[in-house]
């Protein structure tokens, strides 16, 4: 194979196998499978809303309204599913795109997708209500809150199932007026919701304070994932999940700019009650989140928030001037009271659903205080630099609430720290005289066989020395070679759930996913398990054998792509090099690439238009760093 500057490889891939695993990993991507689809072709700016449009781009629609007429509604697809294929352009005219989507029904065989024809930054809708639609995915969208939007939200989905939100943005203000969105994404009453390698942001820019509320909220809805995306310049919160919320992993985000909490399991809220919730999911806030491998800096609120949660995972994430006008963490009881209803209130609670049947007027006084279980924080890195340190102790843990509404339905006490585990944590934060935020009325108490004082202390490394990373004030939070995390870091292996303590009712939740096993990096390279390291990363670009690409962004585009995708990378001097594909059970393909090639820009090319649809890894490697990026095949 003849090497120059833009090199070629061409693989010959063995057949996928389309299965929910990545590399070693459970957690993987959405699988949309191989449906049968339909096209229909959008056109704002050539396209003609008369009978017979849409097969074909050259007669295409104008508006996304006829395309969407086109679907069959009230009724579950059968034949094939359509995909909804959007020359570039800007939909914002509000007889182009409904302000609200609605009861069409695909399938897992027969979806409807909306996906941008040419890329992924060229699709410009408004503002989007969409109810009880199923399998519907949207590939490569922009969706702004303009002017003339509807609502307050950039895009709400309500009691839908099985939607796909991946290569998206959504930005709550095409300008830098006032005419903000308080929400990014609302999802209520979703089951199987997913976010991939989407954006979500308010206005731009290094001022944290944005006229904007949570970036994603999500209630009352089960099963789903929000990874590999970023997220940013929001005034509340980054991510909430709440309302009964479970099975999420929340994993190899980036969380920045923000007025309150990047992760919010729960927040205040009194007004939106057990009538609003799902059954089985009548008890916590929360369960079965995992967070882990994303990066977090600068939020004002804590890094991580957590009420009313069961079985909850924050692992493996790196921090950065966060909490600055709170804590590192934030741990406490969230607060349930009825929204609405009062009937629905009380069947929930005649089942053993935790709740009241009053509603809460804002000064907590008839809600009822809804307890933490199970909540475990291994192996983060939290870095606070000596002039910008939380304004409050390093941790918030409340403690227990003893006398709850006499109208409330829910443990007493309630306990923000039962079986909580806070251990390997990596802890720079202010100097050494910085407390820790235990006292007499906190949770954590001496009595706590899980979390007590000299237990925190003596498992988790606390202003011992400045964690340092490669350049933290250009986004690189790799650590520094020679850095705390490698020399004196006590980084610990995490213990599995148990899912045996959920409360016993007339409706009982299904298990969750009781494994807490993180075998990958950010940077998809393997965690020792004997000697895990703290944080998102687990190797170092700055030392002296990876400075051949040291800083390097690693390019892979267009992506998704039907045929070729070319990967680029720069190397600063001249360096050994292997580049291999891997298939998404980790299998090695066949045809790797290995040589020592020149400083500069190069270029690999792999021609997949002939493999099956699905996910690959190219690994790109020098002796002493690796990267990796995956490449979506869709056909």
């Amino acid at each position: 194979m003849k090497c120059t500057t833009a090199q070629t490889l061409v693989f010959a891939l063995l057949s996928l196998m389309i299965v929910n695993v990545r590399l070693v990993r459970a957690d993987d991507d959405y699988d949309m499978g191989s449906p049968i689809l339909k096209e229909v072709w959008v056109d704002p700016v050539h396209g003609l809303d008369i009978p017979g449009r849409g097969a074909t781009r050259a007669k295409a629609y104008r508006t996304v309204k006829s395309a969407w007429a086109s679907i069959p509604a009230n009724v579950e697809l059968t034949n094939n599913g359509f995909v909804i294929m959007l020359a570039p352009g800007k939909y914002y005219d509000p007889d182009n795109v409904p302000s609200e989507l609605q009861s069409v029904w695909g399938t897992s065989e027969n979806p409807v997708i909306f996906q941008a024809a040419d890329d992924t930054s060229s699709v410009d809708f408004p503002a989007i209500d969409i109810t009880t639609c199923r399998y519907l995915y949207f590939l490569g969208i922009n969706f702004a809150h303009t002017s003339g939007s509807f609502g307050d939200y950039v895009a709400k989905f309500r009691k839908c199932d099985h939607v796909l939100l991946r290569n998206c943005k959504f930005l709550g203000a095409d300008s830098l007026s006032s005419d903000t969105a308080t929400s990014g994404i609302v999802v209520y009453q979703c089951p199987n919701f997913y976010v991939e390698k989407s954006e979500v942001s308010f206005i731009g820019g290094s001022d944290i304070i944005k006229p904007s509320g949570n970036a994603i909220d999500v209630f009352a809805s089960q099963y789903g994932h929000i990874k590999q995306s970023s997220i940013h310049d929001f005034a509340s919160n980054g991510v909430v999940l709440r309302g009964g919320s479970a099975y999420y992993t929340i994993e190899e985000n980036t969380l920045y700019y923000g007025g309150g909490s990047a992760v919010s399991l729960s927040i205040h809220d009194t007004l939106s009650g057990i009538d609003n919730m799902v059954i089985p999911w009548v008890h916590y806030n929360s369960y079965d989140v995992k967070c882990y491998n994303n990066i977090i800096h600068h939020t004002l609120g804590a890094g991580f928030y957590c009420g009313g949660g069961f079985n909850i995972l924050f692992a493996f994430n790196t921090l950065y001037q966060t909490g600055l006008r709170s804590s590192l963490l934030y741990l406490t009881q969230a607060r349930r009271g009825r929204a609405v209803d009062p009937d629905i209130a009380q069947e929930y609670l005649d089942s053993g659903a935790w709740g009241t049947t009053y509603r809460d007027l804002g000064d907590d006084s008839s809600s009822a205080p809804i307890p933490n279980k199970n909540i475990f924080i291994y192996n983060n890195i939290f870095v606070n630099t000596s002039d910008s340190t939380t304004l409050h102790p390093h941790l918030f843990i409340s403690g227990p609430y003893m006398t709850p509404s006499v109208n409330a339905q829910c443990p007493r006490p309630a306990l923000a720290d039962e079986n909580l585990q806070i251990r390997g944590n990596i802890i720079s934060n202010g100097s050494p005289q910085k407390q820790l935020g235990l006292n007499s009325s906190s949770g954590c108490r001496e009595s706590n066989p899980t979390c007590f004082e000299v237990e925190l202390r003596t498992d988790n490394l606390i202003n011992a020395a400045e964690q340092t990373f490669v350049g933290a004030d250009f986004g690189n939070f790799r650590p520094e070679k020679g850095s705390t995390v490698f020399t004196i870091g006590k980084a610990v292996k995490i213990p599995n759930f148990d899912w045996t303590s959920i409360p016993t009712s007339d409706h009982i939740e299904p298990a969750g996913n009781d494994t807490n096993a993180i075998p990958m990096d950010l940077d998809s390279n393997k965690r020792k398990i004997d000697q895990p390291i703290a944080g998102a990363y687990v190797i170092s670009t700055s030392s002296v054998a990876g400075e051949a690409i040291q800083n390097l962004e690693l390019k892979c585009f267009p992506n998704p792509t039907n045929d070729e995708a070319f990967t680029l990378f720069h190397l600063n001097e001249r360096s050994r090099v292997s580049v291999e594909l891997f298939n998404s059970l980790g299998e090695k393909i066949e045809g790797g690439f290995i040589s020592t090639l020149d400083a500069g820009d190069h270029e690999f090319t792999f021609h997949l238009k002939t493999q099956e649809s699905g996910i690959y890894f190219c690994r790109i490697s020098t002796p002493g760093i690796v990267q990796t990026k995956r490449i979506i095949l869709i056909h």
